[in-house]
């Protein structure tokens, strides 16, 4: 005989943990099932910069609303979840250095071009208040708060036939089961495609020359606590020529000269799961209602995690 749980939310990554962990801390009895890779959000800069994902996504006033509510939620979200969230998981509102670029996003007020004398050309704005997290040290602390709160974990494959999920030997009764899963083949919502991106995690002598997010039309900076950097990133569409990764590094050298004396620490490569330029789909599935599905939160899952957990938990209320 199995276990039984209120809710089995599968896909252990920044969104499904961000759920369980909510759920969990409001009294539910939960389980969450990962396959042991954090798939999207182990290769995710982590930037909660939403005055940059409406100019690459323009025209877009659901998804502008979207992004702006999570925005907002997500720095009560920090504080519930650390007392030093900068310390625990990178946790940062510095703001955002914007550069080669002719329009300026709401929010954005204009800076010294001095402001950032190691790059190769002065920033064209300033946005207060964004800033980034670092997703793999959120996903620890989300799921050690999970546990605290009563939640637990189970490592493996989840096989889904109505409210039974089988994960390896183990069967689990949930009486909702909640959809998490990213690019996951089998268990996507209809239209799902995965984009690929790749990323660099570089270290430089002085890490001080990157003292916030900075972002051009061609790459991203994004600095974390202990003193690396990511450099992002390729988006590749399905059908489409594919950029080089090595074109992101020409990209980032020109705009980072310094770059050329970083070591290389590591390299990222994962798929974003999208379903719809207006943002991510969270709602009860149509045909099953005990089924609700938290997918294709495309660039933004970091930034989308708190209001995702939130409008879950609303849905499992109604």
């Amino acid at each position: 005989m199995g276990r039984m749980c209120d809710i089995a939310v599968i896909g252990a990554g920044v969104i499904g943990s961000a759920i369980a962990y909510r759920l969990a801390r409001s009294g539910r009895d939960v389980v969450l099932i990962g396959d042991g890779k954090d798939g999207a959000s182990a290769a995710a800069a982590g930037m909660l910069c939403p005055s940059f994902e409406l100019s690459h996504d323009a025209g877009k006033p659901v998804l502008a609303d979207l992004l702006a509510r999570s925005n907002e939620a997500w720095s009560a979200f920090a504080e519930e979840l650390s007392d030093d969230p900068y310390a625990e998981f990178g946790y940062h509102r510095r703001g955002a250095y914007g550069i080669g670029y002719h329009a300026r996003p709401p929010g954005a007020v204009p800076v010294d071009e001095g402001a950032l004398p190691d790059f190769s050309a002065p920033p064209s704005f300033f946005v207060p208040g964004e800033g980034a997290v670092e997703p793999l040290r959120l996903i620890a602390v989300l799921r050690d708060r999970l546990t605290i709160s009563g939640g637990s974990i189970v490592h493996g494959h989840a096989a889904v036939d109505g409210r039974t999920i089988m994960v390896g030997t183990e069967t689990i009764k949930a009486g909702s089961i909640v959809l998490a899963t990213g690019t996951a083949p089998d268990l996507g919502a209809e239209g799902m495609m995965g984009v690929e991106g790749e990323a660099f995690l570089v270290r430089l002598p002085d890490p001080s020359i990157v003292p916030t997010v900075v972002r051009s039309p061609t790459a991203y900076v994004v600095p974390r606590a202990d003193g690396t950097l990511y450099i992002g990133a390729t988006e590749n569409w399905p059908g489409a020529i594919p950029q080089a990764r090595e074109e992101l590094w020409r990209d980032a050298l020109r705009l980072i000269p310094h770059l050329g004396s970083a070591d290389v620490l590591g390299h990222f490569k994962g798929l974003r799961p999208f379903i719809s330029r207006d943002g991510p789909l969270v709602a009860r599935d149509g045909e099953r209602p005990h089924l609700i599905r938290a997918q294709g939160h495309y660039r933004n899952g970091v930034l989308f995690a708190p209001l995702t957990a939130q409008t879950v938990e609303h849905l499992l209320r109604g």
